[in-house]
């Protein structure tokens, strides 16, 4: 996770599950520690990107509370679109 003096968000640069682990809470529990550690450092909420096409992460995020803040075309490898979220609190 990144943290810049004068952000306001914490910026959650990679959460990753290994497949034989998907569907057992990992990544829902990893998001919960970067949401602490952005809450202890004294960010007012988490930005992240994921991949448009990865459905699985997307749902992830915004059943947790995460809002599409905008999309980026091409952010990946210059070829696949993203998508920016956001959480504040």
């Amino acid at each position: 996770m990144e943290w810049g003096a004068g952000e306001d968000l914490a910026y959650l640069s990679a959460i990753a599950v290994v497949d034989q682990e998907r569907g057992r809470g990992v990544g829902r529990k990893l998001l919960d520690q970067a949401e602490r550690e952005a809450r202890r450092s004294g960010a007012r909420g988490l930005r992240l990107h994921t991949a448009n096409s990865n459905v699985a992460a997307l749902e992830l995020f915004l059943k947790r509370g995460f809002r599409i803040h905008c999309r980026w075309p091409r952010f990946y490898l210059g070829k696949y679109d993203a998508c920016e979220l956001v959480k504040t609190w």
